[in-house]
């Protein structure tokens, strides 16, 4: 009578290796999937938040042709509205600016919540002139946008004119605005207006 010859193991051994390796190329795909998931998204957020930004743009040029004609463009009104360059937003020695350490619960105003997406809309107005007061004082040093009647000289330029506005000439306005949005994301789009 023969005997069946004995089994070593080799090939579950073997077996087991291949299971291992087919696990670990299991999570790494699974990892890869997620990570692209959240770009995916976090695209989808910026974006959002773009859009949403447009809203407060638009609230704030609101507000700015509502208020050319007051004198109280002259000076900070401590409610979002600044008459001078960088009277708000706090800059740093290479001249980046450092939103962050803007009080933007207190100072700037509130637009509102979107309920569709979450984004909280706040936005600042800064005049872009050298000191507050009046645009026509020899200190001021504001930038202007020039409007003219002839295109081909000087259509919608702007330039840095000492007080002195050109002949005829609207002051420019800087808006940030802070879209805080889920997941904890902060943007800030920031757009001149005249």
């Amino acid at each position: 009578m023969r005997y069946p010859a004995r089994q070593s193991g080799i090939v579950l051994v073997i077996a087991l290796i291949v299971l291992v390796a087919m696990t670990l190329a299991g999570i790494g795909l699974m990892r890869a999937v997620d990570t692209n998931t959240a770009v995916a998204g976090n695209l989808a957020f910026r974006q959002s938040a773009v859009q949403a930004a447009d809203v407060a743009l638009k609230r704030s040029l609101d507000w700015l042709k509502a208020n050319s004609a007051s004198n109280a463009m002259n000076s900070n009104n401590g409610a979002g509205y600044y008459a001078a360059e960088g009277a708000a937003i706090p800059t740093g020695p290479d001249g980046e600016e450092l939103f962050e350490q803007f009080d933007w619960d207190n100072f700037a105003v509130h637009v509102g919540t979107d309920p569709t997406t979450g984004n909280r809309l706040d936005y600042v107005v800064e005049r872009q002139c050298s000191t507050s007061g009046s645009v026509d004082a020899s200190n001021a040093h504001c930038a202007f946008t020039e409007i003219t009647s002839n295109s081909a000289t000087c259509a919608g330029c702007s330039h840095l004119v000492g007080g002195v506005p050109p002949n005829v000439g609207v002051a420019q306005y800087r808006v940030t605005v802070r879209v805080l949005g889920p997941r904890n994301t902060v943007s800030y789009v920031q757009s001149n207006q005249y």
